[in-house]
């Protein structure tokens, strides 16, 4: 039987409500912190779906050595500082789309995680819809 991965969300707005839903209800995840600037916010989606730990701070999420994945769900003008950041903390990553609307920041994510060795997924949802 495969253990399940301790995963953390960065970003408790709209589209992070679909992703704590999915993590709670996914087997091979075990949904265990939120992150958000709000610390209303964060409660709110901690509390709504029983994670135990909530964050105001990434770096504090990220250096607790509680979580293993990240699903990143801020705005995507924060995302590349947030790839970096998971990467240099040996964190994995699936992260909201636009990966970003530079290639410069796009190439920073991947070689970020590349040199760190943890693996990076960007959604696209409706990448098979006709």
């Amino acid at each position: 039987m495969t253990r399940a991965v301790r995963t953390g969300l960065i970003g408790c707005g709209k589209i992070a409500k679909i992703h704590a839903r999915a993590l709670h209800d996914l087997p091979e995840a075990e949904f265990v912190a939120v992150c958000d600037t709000d610390e209303g916010r964060a409660r709110a989606l901690a509390e709504e779906h029983d994670v135990p730990q909530r964050y105001t701070s990434v770096r504090e999420m990220l250096g607790s050595g509680e979580i293993e994945a990240v699903l990143i769900c801020a705005p995507h003008p924060a995302h590349a500082a947030l790839v970096v950041a998971a990467a240099q903390a040996g964190v994995h990553v699936l992260c909201e789309k636009p990966i970003s609307i530079t290639l410069e920041a796009a190439d920073q994510m991947v070689d970020a995680t590349d040199a760190a060795g943890v693996k990076f997924g960007v959604i696209f949802q409706r990448r098979f819809w006709p």
